[in-house]
């Protein structure tokens, strides 16, 4: 799933990119373009998510997983699975200690303990539970333009492991579904080899905080997102 509370100049490289990734492989996908008034934009992620979640529990659906796509992402490497991309994060979770079945949110880092642009979280009761705490949480250290931001709400939660959020969640290595160009320099740092730019092959490239690294540019995004896409595995 994925959204956007406006037009942008890379609307069709980003919509077209998805659907042919979830055409490829049979998924849905659900988009929200509808604007909110009443809170930022990102806010409606939580919405949908939790609509979309509802819907596998009450059986109109049958997903186990939901993945959260920003629409400033661009899909790379469509031979990547999701089922696939699950069970190399529930792998992972289990080197760190925790079983595969307590695991309802996969998430990522960069530079920041937390980049809300791509995440996966399990058709859970659990989940529906977070999502509501997660609305209503009103701590956020990364508020800007008087708005407060669902990322850093979860940050927080995660600090204070929130209904055990901490313990419910791994955090895979960024480049497995939320890598950033060479332009955006803000990488994973917790081992050396994780440290890096996209490489091609990478599931997803994501253009986090392009407006913020290259004010130069009238339209950072789209000029990044024209760049990339010649190199996208379809």
């Amino acid at each position: 799933m994925s959204m956007a509370s406006s037009p942008t100049s890379y609307d069709y490289i980003t919509i077209s990119n998805k659907h042919r990734y979830a055409s490829k492989h049979n998924y849905d996908i659900v988009w929200d373009f509808e604007p909110n008034p009443g809170y930022g934009k990102s806010w409606d992620k939580l919405n949908i998510t939790r609509d979309t979640i509802q819907r596998a529990l009450v059986g109109e659906k049958s997903y186990e997983w939901v993945w959260m796509l920003d629409l400033d992402t661009l899909i790379m490497n469509s031979s990547v699975t999701l089922d696939d991309l699950v069970e190399r994060s529930l792998k992972f979770s289990e080197r760190e200690g925790k079983k595969r079945e307590d695991i309802h949110m996969i998430l990522t880092r960069d530079c920041e303990p937390l980049n809300a642009g791509s995440m996966i979280f399990r058709a859970s009761p659990w989940v529906l539970r977070m999502i509501e705490q997660w609305r209503s949480h009103d701590v956020d250290a990364d508020a800007g333009e008087g708005n407060r931001l669902d990322q850093g709400a979860l940050k927080a939660m995660l600090q204070e492991d929130v209904f055990s959020s901490a313990q419910k969640s791994v955090i895979v290595p960024q480049t497995w579904m939320n890598s950033y160009p060479e332009e955006i320099q803000c990488y994973d740092p917790r081992e050396e080899a994780l440290l890096r730019p996209w490489e091609y092959g990478d599931f997803v490239i994501h253009f986090a905080g392009a407006a913020w690294h290259h004010a130069e540019l009238h339209d950072p995004v789209g000029h990044f997102m024209r760049k990339y896409i010649k190199y996208a595995l379809q």
